[in-house]
C-alpha cells in the first residue's frame, strides 16, 4: 500500500511540474525543472511528452534541458535539431533556446554546437539569427574550443567573428596571430587586425607591428589606428616613424605622425619624398597617398632648402599622376613665393606635360603659365579641342565597353576620323596659316621659321605623341584607354592643324601610330565563355594614315605597301583602306594577292580597296573596256608588258599597245 502511495505521489509531482514548465514565472519554471530532475527516470514519460510540444518551445526546451541532466541524448539532440532544421523562429523562441543552452553550459553545449557547426548552410552570414545565437552562447561560455570552430567561417561571419573572438581576450591571440601570418588571404589578415584592436595590451601590439610592413597597402593603412587602441600614442608613434623610414608608408601612417608631431617629423617626411622620387613608385612600398599627405604637411611648414629639386624629381616620369599634379602646384607656389630659379621647375613641368596623364597635364600646364610659359596651356587647349568629342567620343566608349556593337562602333569611328581629315581643306589650312596665325603666338611659333620657340615646341609635340603611344601599350583600364586613345588622335589632328610642316618632324611616331595594335579585354563573355578581346587602335591608325597621306600624297605609297606586309591583320586592314583612299593604280599588284589569299578577314577589304582605286581612275576602266571590246581601238588597246607571257592578267601590269611594239 505504501509503494502505491509513493508511486502515486511521484506521478502527481511529475504532472504538477509538467504543468509549470510553461509558467510565465521563471522561478516556478526553474523549480519545475529541478523537481523533474529529482524524480529521475520516473519523469521520463512526461519529459518526452513535453519534448514533442513544438508549439510550446518554452516547454519543449525546458524538457530538453532536464533530459540532458538525466543523461539522455535526446535532450541536446532536440536543441540541435531546432538549429539544424527549423527554418524560422521568432525572437521569443530564440531567447528560450539560448537560455536552454546557457543552462546546460560548457563543455556539453559547446561540444554540441561544434558538432552541428560544420553542417549549417554555407549561406548563413552574420545576420542570420541562429549564427548570432551560437556566437552569443560561445561569448558567454568562453570555451577556447569555440575559437577553432569560429575560425572555420571567419570570412563568412566577419562581424560576429570580431565580436566573439574579442570577447575571449588574450585567449584569442594565438588564433589571431596565425591569421595575420596567412600570406594568401589579405581579408583574413585584415579581419585579425580589426579583432586585435579590441584586445588592448602589449601582446596585441607585438602582433600588430609586423602588419605595418604588410604587402597590401590597405592592411598597412589599418594598423596605425589599431596600434593606438592597444598601446597608446607614444609606442604607436615610435613604431610608425621606424616603418615610414624603412619604406612602408601609407596615408594613415603619415597623417598619424603629423598628429603626434614627433621632433624628427620633417626628417622622416623628407626621407619618404626622396625615396619616392628615386623609385617613382615602382618597386617600392610607399603609396602615392602617403606622398600627397607629406605634401600637405609641407604646405603648413617652412620650405626645406633642397625641396625644389626634390619636387622636380617627383615630376619626372614615370611619377604617379596625382603626385605629379600636386608637386606641380606646390612647386609653383613655393618657387614664386621664394623667387627661386624657375628654369629647373619649367623643364620638369614640360617633361610631365609630355607624359599626358589626364590627372596631371592640366595642372602642369597651369603651373607653366604661372611661371610665364603660356605656350603649354595654348598647346594643351589645341590638343583638347582636337580630341574625340560628341558622337566620336560615344563611339570610342562603345568600342571600349565591348559587346555586339563594338565592331560597328569601330567602323563608325574610322569613318568619322576620315571625314574630319577630309574636311580639313586647303582653305582651312590657309586660314590657320594666314592672319589667324599672326595673331596667335602659338601658331606664329609654328609658321615663323625664325621664331625661337618653333623647334622646341615641335620637339614637345613629338615627345607627347611618343609618350602617349608608350602609355597605350601598357594601359588596360577602360577609362585610361579612352583618354589615351583620344589624346593620340588629338595630337595627330593638332599636327595637321598646325600645318603640314610639322608632320615630317613627327614622322617616326606617326609611323609607330600607323602600326600600333591595342587589344581591349572587357568583362563581357564571348561564345566560348571567355572575356571579349577587341582591337581598339583602329582610330589612331586611321588618323596617322590620313595625316601621312595629306602631307606626302602619292609619295607615301611605298610606306603603305610596306605596312601592308606587317604580320598584324588590323594594321594590314588599315593599310588596305589607306591605299584605297590614295587611289594609286600602282598599289594593285600589292593588293591582288590578298584577294586571292586564304584570309577571309583580309580578302573583302583588299577587294574593296581595289574597287576604290578603279573608281578613282576612270581612264583605267576605259582601257580595260577597250581591250576586251569587239571594236578594237589600237590607240587604247592594252597588251601584256614586253617579256610577260600572254596569260598575264589584264588587271596586272598593262600598257597601251602601238604599231611599233
Amino acid at each position: 500500500m505504501a509503494g502505491l502511495w509513493e508511486t502515486t505521489t511521484t506521478w502527481m509531482r511529475c504532472w504538477f511540474a509538467y504543468g509549470n514548465l510553461g509558467s510565465e514565472n521563471p522561478a516556478a519554471r526553474q523549480q519545475a525543472m529541478q523537481t523533474l530532475r529529482q524524480q529521475g527516470d520516473a519523469s521520463l514519460f512526461v519529459l518526452r511528452l513535453a519534448l514533442g510540444r513544438e508549439d510550446q518551445p518554452k516547454v519543449q526546451f525546458a524538457a530538453a534541458v532536464v533530459l540532458h541532466w538525466l543523461g539522455k541524448p535526446d535532450g541536446l539532440r532536440t536543441l540541435m535539431d531546432v538549429i539544424r532544421w527549423r527554418k524560422t523562429s521568432n525572437a521569443t523562441t530564440l531567447t528560450y533556446l539560448e537560455n536552454a543552452l546557457l543552462t546546460i553550459g560548457a563543455p556539453d553545449a559547446v561540444t554540441a554546437l561544434l558538432d552541428v557547426w560544420p553542417s549549417l548552410p554555407a549561406d548563413w552570414d552574420d545576420t542570420h539569427p541562429y549564427m548570432q545565437l551560437i556566437c552569443r552562447v560561445w561569448q558567454a561560455m568562453r570555451d577556447p574550443r569555440a575559437l577553432e570552430g569560429l575560425a572555420m567561417r571567419d570570412l563568412r561571419l566577419p562581424r560576429l567573428f570580431e565580436e566573439t573572438a574579442a570577447a575571449f581576450g588574450v585567449q584569442a591571440l594565438p588564433l589571431l596571430q596565425r591569421m595575420t601570418e596567412d600570406t594568401r588571404t589579405p581579408d583574413r589578415r585584415a579581419l585579425a587586425l580589426m579583432t586585435l584592436r579590441r584586445i588592448p595590451g602589449k601582446n596585441s601590439f607585438q602582433i600588430l607591428v609586423p602588419l605595418l610592413r604588410d604587402p597590401d597597402p590597405r592592411i598597412r593603412g589599418m594598423v596605425p589606428e589599431a596600434l593606438e587602441h592597444v598601446s597608446g600614442p607614444i609606442a604607436a608613434c615610435r613604431a610608425l616613424t621606424e616603418t615610414v623610414r624603412s619604406g612602408y608608408s601609407t596615408y594613415q601612417a603619415v597623417n598619424a605622425l603629423w598628429l603626434y608631431r614627433p621632433p624628427d617629423l620633417e626628417e622622416t617626411l623628407l626621407a619618404l619624398l626622396t625615396r619616392y622620387s628615386q623609385e617613382k613608385g615602382v618597386g617600392g612600398n610607399d603609396t602615392p597617398e602617403a606622398v600627397l599627405e607629406a605634401f600637405r604637411i609641407f604646405t603648413t611648414s617652412p620650405w626645406p632648402p633642397h625641396a625644389t629639386l626634390l619636387m622636380c624629381d617627383l615630376l619626372t616620369p614615370p611619377s604617379h599622376p596625382r603626385v605629379a599634379a600636386t608637386a606641380a602646384r606646390l612647386l609653383v607656389e613655393r618657387t614664386t613665393l621664394y623667387d627661386l630659379n624657375i628654369a629647373p621647375a619649367r623643364d620638369a613641368l614640360w617633361t610631365q606635360l609630355c607624359e599626358m596623364h589626364r590627372e596631371s597635364r592640366v595642372e602642369c600646364a597651369s603651373a607653366l603659365s604661372r611661371l610665364g610659359d603660356t605656350y603649354a596651356e595654348q598647346l594643351l587647349t589645341l590638343i583638347e579641342d582636337n580630341c574625340p568629342k560628341g558622337s566620336l567620343l560615344q563611339t570610342l566608349q562603345t568600342m571600349l565597353s565591348g559587346g555586339p556593337d563594338a565592331g560597328q562602333a569601330a567602323s563608325r569611328a574610322v569613318q568619322q576620323v576620315t571625314q574630319w581629315f577630309n574636311r580639313l581643306s586647303k582653305e582651312t589650312a590657309e586660314r590657320l596659316s594666314g592672319s589667324a596665325a599672326s595673331n596667335d603666338p602659338l601658331r606664329r611659333a609654328f609658321y615663323d621659321p625664325n621664331f625661337p620657340e618653333r623647334a622646341r615646341l615641335l620637339g614637345r609635340l613629338r615627345q607627347m605623341l611618343e609618350r602617349s603611344l608608350d602609355r597605350l601599350e601598357t594601359a588596360w583600364n577602360p577609362d585610361e584607354l579612352e583618354d589615351i586613345l583620344g589624346v593620340c588622335v588629338g595630337l595627330i589632328r593638332t599636327l595637321v592643324r598646325l600645318g603640314g610642316e610639322t608632320i615630317p618632324q613627327a614622322h617616326e611616331p606617326l609611323l609607330r601610330a600607323l602600326r600600333c595594335v591595342k587589344y581591349n579585354i572587357t568583362n563581357q563573355l564571348s561564345a566560348s565563355a571567355l572575356p571579349l578581346r577587341t582591337e581598339v587602335g583602329e582610330m589612331v591608325r586611321e588618323a596617322a594614315a590620313s595625316a601621312l597621306m595629306q602631307w606626302y600624297g602619292v609619295e607615301c605609297l611605298p610606306l603603305l605597301v610596306e605596312t601592308l606586309h606587317t604580320p598584324e591583320p588590323p594594321v594590314q586592314i588599315t593599310a588596305m583602306q589607306a591605299l584605297g583612299s590614295l587611289g594609286d593604280v600602282r598599289a594593285l599588284p600589292a593588293l591582288q594577292p590578298f584577294v586571292e589569299g586564304p584570309s577571309p578577314q583580309l580578302a573583302p577589304v583588299a577587294q574593296n580597296a581595289i574597287s576604290a582605286i578603279k573608281r578613282t581612275n576612270p581612264e583605267m576602266m576605259t582601257l580595260l573596256r577597250a581591250s576586251s571590246g569587239s571594236d578594237v581601238r589600237p590607240e587604247t588597246l592594252l597588251r601584256p608588258a614586253s617579256g610577260n607571257p600572254e596569260t598575264t592578267s589584264s588587271d596586272l601590269l598593262l600598257r597601251p599597245s602601238n604599231p611599233g611594239d
